[in-house]
Order: structure tokens, then C-alpha cells, then sequence
């Protein structure tokens, strides 16, 4: 005999099946989803997003009317709902924001301390981020808001940023899984100018940066590819000549071949795929002509995604996204998720995508000043 029904499928998915007992199981709705995540006063402007090994995704964010780091974790897929956390408030913090989980999805988090000019670093001690810890990794020098950071293969963060004081790009290499101790080390001599910073891994599991340029310093955009986990000892620096957009991000395929995506004041979206993995030459692939605050791109299924703003007038810009069909993005399309006259979002985008193929994006609403997530229906956005 069938049981009675006794569970439902959260906002943005639909029944699958029902077991005997009366449980069921769900399966995402085709459908796009947009929310706003959260809407107190002033949130977004710097935002990170990652998904958790179900999908559900998690967001690092800074609350200008508090200045305060926030972190919101989605209850399911579609993020219909989910639990806010103020995860420090010490002060002007939460700039710069960046992201990881480590392997069993909890959240580990980089970010300025404006007050004193500081890099700290959050992570999260269970699940659901109830028990943390905080702690100042660098405040000997001015850091700036170019932080990044990636989980190694053996759960030790390692963090890239900017060295205002000396004018360099740093790293800090942690000890330990919760970076109760580290090292910090240039990551090389003259070449960090207020730019942007990204770190990915390669397929053996050895850093890869990519450090934005200057256009009017004629300064080019870096990729530094270190020798060991660590970036302790040799490194080979590659100077991509020509190419100066401030704004970057960057993954590496596993051809081990670099893509970044660029733009910048005065410049247009492109994408930069590196020919061999000492990226000695660029094929250059434009996106939109016009410039975006902010790229961020990432790798699915050979397939890359980037989202970006597409700015108009003050009233008026666009959240847009940009699907490849291959992996050197030759090939692929765009389209508007969100805005129009009158609306002012896109800002600071950020995109994930999801183990179906969905792309996710977070994006910050400058008019209203709040934190939008966008979920797509299908993996084109279509």
C-alpha cells in the first residue's frame, strides 16, 4: 500500500518520484529562477560565488551600510531560501571578497580589513558555519582589494593579493587546512600595480596567477606559474605583451593551457587563450566592445562561461552572459539575464555553473543596492 506524501520539493524543483513510505525525491524545474538575496540597506558590491558538491550555492559578500563581511547559504538549488551570516563586523571589513570551499563544501573566505589595511582570512569549522574562525593573515603592509585564493589538493588554502606598501603581489601560503599559521612570500619583484589578481590550479595541482595590466602605464597583464604547491621556489613569469586590461579572471583547462577573460576602462570583454601552457603567444576572442567593472569566468564541461556588465548610462545597464562551444571560447553567444532602462545591475557579476550544466550568476544592483542571484533554466540561459 502507497503511503501518504509526506514531503515536498523546494522552490524550483518538482516531484520525481515517490518511494513507498510516502518520501519523495526531486529534480530541477527547466526553469529560470531570479532572487534577491538580500536587500538590507546596502549589500553587493563585492561579491564571491561558489557551489557546493549538490549544487546549492553559497555567496561571501560585503555590507556597505555596516562594513561588514556577510555570508549567505543557499537551502537548495534555486537559493529560494537560505541562512544570512554577519561573519565579521571588526571594524571595515569585507572588500576584495574571495571565495573557496574545501572539499566537504565549507566555506573559506579572503577579504580586506580596510581599518587597518589588513588581509584576514574566515573559515568555516562545520556545515552550516555556526562555529568559525577568523584570523589576520597579513598587517605589516598596506593590502589592497586584488585577493584571491584557491584550496590546494591537499585542503591548505593559498592566497594571492596586493602589496600597496611595496608595490608587489604576494602570496600566503598556509600551514594547515585552517591557516592557523603561514608563510608569506612575494610573488615576484616589481610587478603588482593596483590591478587585478587571480589564482587557479593547473592539472597537477601547482599555481598558476594572473595579474591584470595598466593601459596607461603600458604595463601588460602576468601570468606566473609556480614551480611547486607552495610558491616557495622557482617561477616562470610570462609577460602577455600587448594585452593591458585591469580587470582579469582566469582558469586553467586540462590541456593545461591558460584562458583569461579581460576588460577594463576603455576596454571591451575579450578572451585571452593561451596557445601553449608558457603561454608564449595569445589568440585574442572579443566578447562585448563595451567595458565591464568586473569578468568572471569559469570552466564547465570544455564549455567556459563568463558573465559581465554591460554598461549604457547611469540608469541603465545590463546583467549579460556568454556561453563558449568550445573550450578556447571562438565560438559562442550572448545574452541579457537581467536590466534595461531604468535598472543598474550586473555590477560586480560572478558566475558558477552547476553540475547540470545551469550557469548561476550573483551580481550586485546598484540602484536599489542589492545582491540579485540569477539562475538559469537551462545551460545556454536560453
Amino acid at each position: 500500500m502507497q503511503a501518504r506524501v509526506n514531503a515536498s520539493c523546494p522552490d524550483g524543483e518538482a516531484i520525481a518520484s515517490i518511494g513507498d513510505d510516502g518520501s519523495v525525491s526531486c529534480t530541477s524545474i527547466p526553469a529560470a529562477f531570479a532572487h534577491v538575496i538580500d536587500a538590507a540597506n546596502n549589500v553587493g558590491s563585492d561579491i564571491d560565488l561558489a557551489l557546493r558538491n549538490d549544487d546549492r550555492p553559497v555567496l561571501a559578500y560585503y555590507y556597505a551600510s555596516a562594513t561588514a563581511l556577510r555570508l549567505h547559504l543557499c537551502a537548495n538549488r534555486a537559493c529560494s531560501d537560505g541562512v544570512t551570516r554577519n561573519i565579521d563586523a571588526s571594524g571595515d571589513v569585507g572588500r576584495g571578497v574571495a571565495l573557496a570551499l574545501t572539499s566537504d563544501g565549507r566555506p573559506v573566505v579572503a577579504y580586506q580589513d580596510t581599518t587597518n589595511l589588513a588581509l584576514k582570512l574566515y573559515t568555516c569549522d562545520n556545515a552550516d558555519c555556526s562555529l568559525s574562525s577568523r584570523r589576520t593573515l597579513d598587517d605589516t603592509r598596506d593590502v589592497t582589494t586584488s585577493i584571491d585564493l584557491v584550496i590546494r589538493n591537499d585542503g591548505r588554502p593559498l592566497v594571492v593579493y596586493g602589496d600597496n606598501t611595496n608595490f608587489e603581489a604576494q602570496v600566503y601560503d598556509c600551514a594547515d587546512v585552517s591557516c592557523s599559521s603561514g608563510t608569506r612570500r612575494y610573488l615576484t619583484s616589481s610587478m603588482f600595480v593596483g590591478s587585478d589578481l587571480a589564482i587557479e590550479l593547473d592539472p597537477a595541482g601547482l599555481p598558476v596567477i594572473a595579474k591584470g595590466g595598466n593601459a596607461g602605464g603600458g604595463v601588460p597583464i602576468y601570468l606566473v606559474r609556480c614551480s611547486d604547491v607552495n610558491c616557495a621556489g622557482a617561477k616562470t613569469v610570462i609577460a602577455l605583451a600587448s594585452k593591458t586590461a585591469n580587470k582579469l579572471d582566469l582558469i586553467i583547462r586540462s590541456n593545461d593551457r591558460a584562458l583569461i577573460a579581460t576588460t577594463g576602462s576603455g576596454v571591451g570583454v575579450e578572451v585571452l587563450e593561451c596557445t601553449n601552457a608558457t603561454c608564449s603567444a595569445v589568440t585574442a576572442y572579443p566578447i562585448d566592445t563595451n567595458a565591464s567593472d568586473r569578468v568572471s569566468l569559469v570552466e564547465a564541461a570544455a564549455q567556459p562561461a563568463l558573465a559581465f556588465r554591460r554598461f549604457v548610462a547611469a540608469d541603465q545597464s545590463y546583467l549579460r552572459l556568454h556561453r563558449c562551444v568550445s573550450s578556447s571560447c571562438l565560438d559562442g553567444s550572448s545574452r541579457v539575464l537581467d536590466g534595461g532602462p531604468g535598472e543598474a545591475v550586473g555590477n560586480a557579476a560572478v558566475v558558477a555553473v552547476r553540475s547540470d550544466g545551469r550557469p548561476v550568476v550573483a551580481h550586485y544592483d546598484s540602484l536599489n543596492e542589492d545582491l540579485l542571484l540569477h539562475v538559469c533554466g537551462n545551460p545556454n540561459c536560453l
